[in-house]
């Protein structure tokens, strides 16, 4: 009796296959497959907007280098979100024993990318101002004072929030102060672009930074209250 308790107990325990990297990976892609799709239509919009020459607020770069190298890191950015977003939304089950893969769509997850990208637009829909049609000289009188006063308007080609306050100001912005930053060195106090200066009687330094509306023009010029 001892001898067949003996011989149970010495047989072989079936050993457990440890998965492989490449079947943990789809295992996470399973389980994170929301959180892989969300991510992944990150990098892809930003990729986008670097393709067209947008700001992206991405990378932690100062904007002149995200303008210098806007195609290689939109290349960059849209192989990123490709490479999170492709694993989680065609995935593959094992069937038979020869272990044939048979591939299919996680429309949850394709559904959970398109409602990102619709997010993300809306939210770049909010932060860009709304173009502003104008007629030829219809702020002259408006550009004109701001130059009397001593208004001086730090821009850069590449800066998209210059191009919108030029065209806010159309043809009347021949009549500004302007220096383009990007042919010349400009003063420390520019951290971006636009910047509007102005040394006061007083001698002190007046700023306002970013694209200025019609109504802020209008009194940093004197023109109202």
């Amino acid at each position: 009796m001892a001898k067949g308790k003996r011989a149970k107990r010495d047989e072989p325990q079936e050993a457990q296959i440890e998965p492989s990297s490449k079947e943990k990976l789809k295992t996470l892609f399973e389980k994170y497959g929301y959180l892989a799709a969300f991510a992944g239509a990150v990098p892809l919009m930003s990729g986008w907007l670097l393709f067209n020459e947008k700001d992206c607020g991405c990378f932690l770069l100062p904007k002149e280098t995200l303008a210098a190298n806007n195609e290689l890191l939109g290349i960059i950015s849209i192989i990123a979100g490709l490479a999170l977003l492709l694993p989680a939304i065609f995935q593959y089950e094992v069937i038979g024993k020869k272990k044939e893969k048979s591939w299919f769509i996680r429309k949850e997850y394709l559904f959970a990318f398109i409602l990102s990208l619709a997010v993300i637009q809306f939210y770049i829909s909010i932060e860009t101002p709304q173009e502003v049609p104008v007629v030829e000289g219809d702020y002259d009188e408006l550009t004109l004072k701001l130059a009397e006063v001593g208004w001086v308007m730090f821009y850069a080609n590449w800066c998209e929030s210059c191009h919108q306050q030029f065209e806010l100001l159309g043809t009347s912005a021949k009549n500004l102060r302007l220096v383009d930053c990007d042919t010349v060195e400009c003063p420390d106090f520019i951290k971006g672009y636009p910047t509007w200066a102005m040394n006061n009687p007083d001698g002190s330094l007046e700023i306002k930074e970013g694209a200025q509306t019609i109504e802020t023009l209008k009194q940093m010029a004197g023109l109202v209250e």
